[in-house]
């Protein structure tokens, strides 16, 4: 992954690191349901968001080597764990 890439999900990862805080305070505060399930919902896209972009660098970087290959086998491999990759964090 590039380093910039890299830096960018980190910065992403530690914001949904302070969301998690803020939901221990809502939770200690005795808060809203509703604001605790809006916290938690916008978590879940966060890390979803993430997820993508690590699956989109993953499958950019394994597609070009498997189009770039002229082993045949090596090619039916890198399918094979594209598919997988895909079935796993899709469905």
């Amino acid at each position: 992954m590039k380093e910039q890439e890299g830096k960018k999900l980190e910065r992403r990862l530690r914001l949904i690191e302070g969301q998690v805080r803020g939901i221990i305070r809502l939770l200690a505060e005795d808060r809203s349901p509703v604001e605790i399930l809006t916290q938690i919902s916008a978590i879940q896209e966060g890390l979803k968001g993430v997820a993508r972009s690590i699956l989109k660098e993953y499958l950019t970087s394994t597609t070009y080597s498997a189009i770039r290959s002229r082993n045949k086998r090596e090619r039916s491999r890198f399918i094979e764990q594209l598919l997988s990759t895909l079935f796993r964090f899709t469905f």
